[in-house]
């Protein structure tokens, strides 16, 4: 696949990408969000940059927003309301959380740091709803999600290995390592946290990201195996060493029982989720693909060079 910006790839057998040249920079994250009806696409740039778009109906990729940080890239996002656009946090490489409303329309359209004091780059940010954690050097912060600006309420620290990924269910909260560690944490009903099952090591490289689907966690990882763990206990339930042809897994998506994976080798793989066995080559392109967010309507993948390429998942 040839990736030229605004193109619409393969209309004539219904296989559709809108492809747009999004960022300067590798796309460092990316959301998808219904908007109004409309699947609107949410990225990150190693050029500091972050930006709303829309697929337009000549089949490309329109802005609508996007905003410059100061202080360096943000590596990970997340949507408070995910029918909408109404607050945007964004993890960032100057070691804060930045907020972001551009659908208020009576602000001033940047982003305002709402915590700060990390260790670190902030890898990673999830919720679920009652909490949000992030993640920098080898710290969990936890915060109250319930206020309009989350308020702190622990930390955990791991031993080793600074934390790259995060993933957590309304019980369970999971961390994973750069050094290949997996650590499972109980959240009780009060939500405080109590350290469960671990796998020092995990992988045999770093693990780039977690997901959680269908009663599974599912691990990526540099060594270029996906695999699948046991909620309760972290036993390995499937795996897969060679995902991308030895080429290193970076990001996946998750949508009903289908775990979509992307990697050096410039594929997007999908797999029976239960199972961990290759369904299809959704798409190979020349460029490493680094990011991928999945939802019920659309596909979207972001590339070492900062390419976006969505698909309607009517297409797929």
């Amino acid at each position: 696949m040839v990736l030229d910006s605004g193109d619409w790839v393969g209309r004539r057998d219904g296989s559709c990408w809108a492809i747009q040249q999004a960022h300067s920079g590798a796309v460092t994250a990316m959301k998808l969000i219904s908007d109004q009806g409309r699947t609107k696409v949410l990225s990150a740039g190693m050029d500091k940059t972050v930006a709303i778009w829309s697929v337009g109906e000549e089949g490309h990729l329109e802005i609508e927003k996007r905003i410059v940080l100061s202080g360096g890239p943000c590596f990970s996002l997340h949507v408070e309301d995910e029918d909408g656009f109404d607050s945007i946090l964004m993890g960032t490489h100057a070691k804060n959380i930045l907020s972001w409303a551009p659908s208020r329309s009576d602000l001033d359209n940047d982003a305002y740091s709402v915590i700060e004091n990390h260790c670190g780059w902030v890898r990673s940010l999830v919720t679920n709803d009652r909490w949000l954690f992030s993640a920098a050097c080898n710290e969990i912060k936890q915060f109250d999600n319930v206020r309009a600006v989350p308020s702190l309420v622990s930390t955990q620290y791991l031993e080793k290995g600074d934390i790259l990924s995060l993933a957590c269910t309304k019980d369970k909260l999971f961390a994973a390592t750069v050094d290949g560690g997996l650590y499972g944490y109980d959240i009780d009903k009060l939500g405080g946290l109590a350290p469960s099952a671990s796998r020092v090591k995990a992988h045999n490289g770093r693990v780039t990201d977690l997901k959680v689907h269908k009663g599974l966690l599912f691990s990526s990882s540099y060594d270029g195996s996906i695999k699948s763990w046991d909620l309760e206990d972290l036993e390995i339930v499937d795996l897969c060493s060679n995902a991308h042809g030895g080429q290193r897994v970076n990001s996946m998506g998750c949508c009903d029982g289908i775990l979509y994976t992307c990697g050096g080798d410039g594929a997007v793989r999908a797999w029976e989720s239960n199972l961990l066995v290759e369904m299809d080559v959704v798409c190979s392109c020349e460029q490493p693909i680094r990011s991928l967010a999945v939802s019920s309507d659309a596909l979207c993948v972001g590339t070492s060079e900062g390419t976006l390429l969505v698909k309607q998942k009517s297409v797929l």
